[in-house]
């Protein structure tokens, strides 16, 4: 292998260098950004932390606005640029409609997957007492603490993993480098 580097570095760098543009062309586009990060919240461990980061800037903005005094149908559409996927941006169109066409905003929402039910539950209190903004910024303070466990949990596993990782790439070096110097004294007598 060696031996095939040595002779083809300028293609091998090429390739490389090819395969990053190409990756860095593809994540420009919307569309791949929104499959990745669709792909990223699909894995066990990380979804957990995905879902409370989606619904914590949803509850955080949605507080924010109603208590500025943005119509609720105006910040549902707010609301729909700020999630970035693809799915979830769907549910809140979905929202968003059943809201303009008449329907209660706690009902729409309940019957979507937007928010987790504890939060809905929250909302619903909210909405009934009249203090929809304060109960949404309330919630959204809640989830942002079950973010930062999740992250905190998150990031306790990357290292052990991270570790593992390297200690096997590093043995690897060690039984080629071993095994190269023993063939060669073998060589040798």
């Amino acid at each position: 292998m060696s031996t095939w580097l040595r002779a083809n570095l300028d293609t091998f760098l090429g390739v490389c260098a090819a395969m990053l543009l190409v990756g860095w062309l593809i994540l420009r586009q919307q569309g791949a950004r929104a499959w990745l990060v669709g792909a990223l919240a699909s894995i066990p461990g990380v979804a957990g932390v995905m879902n409370d980061r989606r619904t914590a800037r949803f509850l955080g903005t949605l507080g924010l606005l109603v208590e500025n005094g943005v119509a609720l149908p105006a910040a549902l559409k707010i609301l729909r640029d700020i999630i970035t996927e693809p799915r979830y941006a769907a549910a809140v169109d979905q929202v968003h409609e059943q809201v303009r066409n008449g329907r209660r905003f706690i009902e729409a929402l309940a019957e979507s997957d937007l928010v987790p039910p504890l939060a809905v539950r929250m909302l619903r209190v909210g909405d009934e007492t009249g203090d929809l903004s304060a109960i949404a910024q309330h919630a959204a303070q809640f989830y942002e603490q079950r973010l930062a466990i999740g992250l905190d949990r998150l990031m306790g596993a990357i290292g052990p993993i991270t570790i593992i990782a390297v200690s096997i790439g590093v043995g690897t070096l060690i039984v080629s480098i071993m095994s190269a110097l023993l063939s060669i004294t073998e060589l040798a007598m």
